[in-house]
């Protein structure tokens, strides 16, 4: 913990350090004298102040003005995007989070954020059910690598206590990843994030998740083991329907009629359907 909290110290103190050390460099490559780097640079610290009060609003104000005079660092256009994100204005957002992919080696500190706005941009394709960009946000992902060759978001998500260097919950993108991939039928790929999700902080709806995975991959003993529970903390009526499914997969067929007419007390009106079908499979697989 202790050399942690070192390490922390260190790459703060040598962040301000560069950005004193390279305001003079980035003014001379760029046509821009020390004085209007520090314009610059005034704006996106103040950018970053009300970023961190969750003042997204003012943010914006002051990352636009960093912007607009070409700000070098790529932690501007970053968390200009993130402010978006945070005001659900997510076109904007989407478009800044692919300026830091496609320019990301060219701006100051850009290559640690590609695969940070690789995620986020996955992320918001995931809510607007774009799958299929999520997927190839994710498949880009890891295509910038550090000098010692590992990935540094995928390495984040391996190992939450490097979670500190970036803008994401570790637990929070395996969640997104798995159901990403649950999406595209690539279960098996699916299981493996949930599983961190669920030993990391185990909780129904992930459970339910991999629950689906499992029983789309065929594993019926494990896809009713998380089904229970989800029972045993919820009590509605499609996790008894999906229980049943599986238990008269597995033959067990007196517990899946148990689960039938729990399912029928709990019933809502959309689920009849799903019900009456699953009747006439028990009928038909248990005689």
């Amino acid at each position: 913990m202790k050399n942690k909290i070192y390490l922390v110290l260190a790459v703060v103190l040598a962040f301000f350090f560069q950005r004193a050390f390279f305001s003079e460099a980035f003014a001379q490559n760029m046509d821009m004298t020390e004085e209007e780097m520090e314009v610059v640079l005034s704006f996106s610290s103040k950018g970053h102040a009300a970023y961190d009060k969750e003042d997204y609003q003012t943010a914006v104000m002051y990352y636009e003005k960093a912007i607009a005079l070409q700000d070098p660092y790529a932690d501007t256009y970053f968390f200009y995007a993130l402010s978006k994100k945070a005001l659900d204005d997510y076109q904007a957002a989407i478009q800044k989070f692919a300026f830091v992919v496609n320019k990301g080696d060219k701006l100051h500190g850009g290559i640690m954020r590609i695969d940070e706005s690789l995620f986020w941009l996955a992320d918001i394709y995931y809510h607007q059910k774009a799958y299929d960009k999520a997927d190839l946000c994710l498949q880009k992902m890891g295509k910038e690598e550090e000098p010692n060759g590992e990935f540094l978001f995928y390495r984040m998500v391996e190992d939450p206590d490097m979670s500190w260097t970036f803008n994401v919950n570790p637990n929070y993108a395996s969640l997104i990843i798995g159901n990403i991939w649950s999406k595209l039928n690539r279960h098996n790929e699916a299981l493996a994030y949930f599983t961190k999700v669920i030993e990391a902080a185990d909780n129904t709806v992930t459970r339910f998740d991999r629950a689906y995975s499992y029983l789309s991959v065929g594993k019926y003993q494990e896809a009713e083991a998380d089904l229970t529970k989800v029972i045993e903390t919820t009590e509605v009526d499609f996790v008894y329907l999906w229980r049943a499914e599986v238990r008269i997969k597995l033959g067990n067929c007196a517990a899946a009629a148990e689960d039938l007419a729990k399912a029928k007390s709990l019933l809502e009106p959309a689920n009849t359907d799903r019900l009456e079908k699953l009747y006439q499979i028990q009928k038909s697989q248990c005689k």
